[in-house]
């Protein structure tokens, strides 16, 4: 008989991940918040550094998602919805953000 899924983890490493995914969401906003006054501040080069930051984090927790999802074997419904949005904003990042600035130079 198939095991249901439940809504929350209920071991560490699925907590862990969704810890990852908060964390990395609200580094990613604050980095992306604080550009402009870095830019006025300290100039072009600061902040080009902190969307790259934030995009680092938002992939690094979709590592540690794809972690927990594949090989831990954490299945609840809230570490699969983690993983998604991580999975697809971390490809954002790569696609967009990171090659969109690395042609500009």
């Amino acid at each position: 008989m198939a095991r249901t899924r439940k809504g929350w983890p209920t071991e560490s490493s699925g907590k862990t991940a969704l810890r990852s995914t908060a964390v990395s969401f609200l580094l990613a906003i604050a980095l992306l918040a604080l550009t402009p006054w870095v830019h006025s501040n300290w100039g072009m080069e600061a902040a080009w550094v902190l969307p790259q930051v934030g995009c680092a984090a938002i992939i690094v927790a979709a590592l540690i998602n794809v972690v927990a999802y594949m090989f831990l074997r954490q299945r609840s419904i809230a570490n699969l919805i983690s993983l998604s949005i991580t999975a697809t904003f971390g490809l954002y990042c790569v696609f967009f953000i990171w090659i969109s600035q690395a042609a500009a130079n």
